[in-house]
């Protein structure tokens, strides 16, 4: 878009991103972490974990997929492409606090389950799905939350990944395009 679009229309768009798929963050009981351009990180669980954060974590990524497809609906009525994104979702223990310097210190999240959550985010295209989730997230969700595991039955396995930058596998799963 900033090669070809508007400056306007670029901060635009930057501008309803957010406000559409930022609201699921909120109402599902996570931290916005930060935005990252035209991508944002979003935690559960920080700064006090609960017992629903898996299956919040999946229920906002599922939100988000029916915010998108109503706002793609309307930017279809209006002659514009379509959105396309791709979510990640990994579960396990973070390193959480202030990070920086005097001069800009920022709440974030650091450790190998937000790399890993990272590298998932990369997978969607190759996998031909809209959101991979980690093995370790499907397991976290509990067998007695009929919500989350109604969630779950909406994944498919796509069997162990390699991911960039790590030496083990990881199993996976999907909610592949429709």
């Amino acid at each position: 878009m900033c090669e070809s679009d508007a400056p306007g229309d670029v901060v635009d768009f930057l501008r309803g991103y957010p406000d559409r798929l930022g609201k699921a963050v909120f109402e599902n009981g996570s931290t916005l972490d930060k935005y990252l351009g035209d991508g944002l990180m979003a935690t559960f669980g920080t700064p006090e974990p609960s017992e629903n954060d898996a299956s919040n974590a999946l229920r906002c990524a599922f939100d988000m997929l029916e915010a998108l497809s109503i706002w793609n609906r309307d930017r279809s009525a209006e002659g514009l492409p379509p959105v396309r994104i791709g979510i990640g979702i990994h579960f396990g223990p973070v390193i959480s606090g202030d990070i920086g310097n005097r001069r800009r210190l920022k709440y974030s999240v650091i450790g190998d389950t937000v790399n890993v959550a990272s590298r998932l985010e990369q997978l969607p295209r190759k996998l031909k799905a809209s959101l991979v989730v980690s093995d370790l997230l499907i397991e976290a969700i509990s067998p007695t939350d009929k919500a989350g595991q109604s969630l779950v039955k909406r994944l498919v396995s796509a069997g162990v990944q390699d991911l960039r930058g790590r030496r083990g596998k990881i199993g996976v799963w999907i909610y592949p395009l429709k």
